[in-house]
């Protein structure tokens, strides 16, 4: 199946459409083996949230939204949940006092590796079904799928 045949086939819009959904469908059976083993009251979105802060200095509500494929509304109530817990907080961006960005709490690193803890032999097991080389292929795959997709949505937004 070449890249041009692809695009112009029935039949190959028909597996991408089952691909995509298998993705889909991947997706959310890896959230409920993981959320089954998060501590409560952690949920998979809140963990998403804890993992994402992990990597950087703090975040807009905006930016994690944007992020996780949420709406702001959705996202500012799991951030919200994850402050009343004290595992989050919102500070103001030096200069700008309107700016307001979510960092992780040290009680939210902590919390952050227990659940990485508890997502570990999920993981693990996951990762034991495919040779480095095909998840690192998958992985390609996946971030040039995510790419062209954010683009079709930002074009609808306009």
């Amino acid at each position: 199946m070449s890249d041009k045949s692809c695009v112009a086939s029935t039949a190959e819009d028909h597996v991408a459409a089952s691909v995509l959904r298998e993705v889909g469908r991947l997706a959310h059976m890896a959230d409920c083996a993981v959320g089954a083993r998060l501590p409560a009251p952690v949920t998979v979105a809140q963990y998403a949230v804890l993992e994402t802060l992990s990597g950087h200095e703090g975040l807009s509500i905006t930016q994690l939204a944007d992020i996780h494929t949420v709406s702001q509304p959705t996202m500012s109530s799991t951030v919200a949940k994850l402050r009343e817990r004290g595992l989050v907080e919102t500070r103001t961006k030096p200069g700008d006092r309107r700016a307001r960005f979510v960092t992780l709490t040290p009680e939210g690193q902590d919390m952050k590796a227990e659940c990485d803890d508890a997502a570990r032999p999920v993981r693990s097991n996951l990762g034991a079904h495919l040779s480095c080389a095909d998840w690192i292929a998958l992985e390609q795959l996946v971030a040039s799928l995510n790419g062209h997709l954010s683009e079709t949505l930002r074009s609808l937004e306009s």
